[in-house]
């Protein structure tokens, strides 16, 4: 899982680079951490949620 959660930081940086006028940008990084914390805590569900949320974040702009 912790593979798996850097691979997606790297993700965001490129996007921050790719896209800088990207709303919500500042806050990608918040929402995916948000997203593992809930994974640990065997969260599963909302931690899926949470993910759910960056995705519509980046890609809805």
């Amino acid at each position: 899982m912790e593979k798996a959660f850097a691979e997606l930081r790297r993700g965001i940086d490129l996007v921050k680079a790719q896209s800088p006028d990207l709303p919500n940008a500042d806050k990608l990084t918040g929402v995916l951490e948000d997203a593992l914390a809930l994974y640990r805590a065997g969260e599963e569900t909302r931690g899926a949620h949470r993910l759910n949320d960056l995705e519509a974040m980046i890609f809805k702009g």
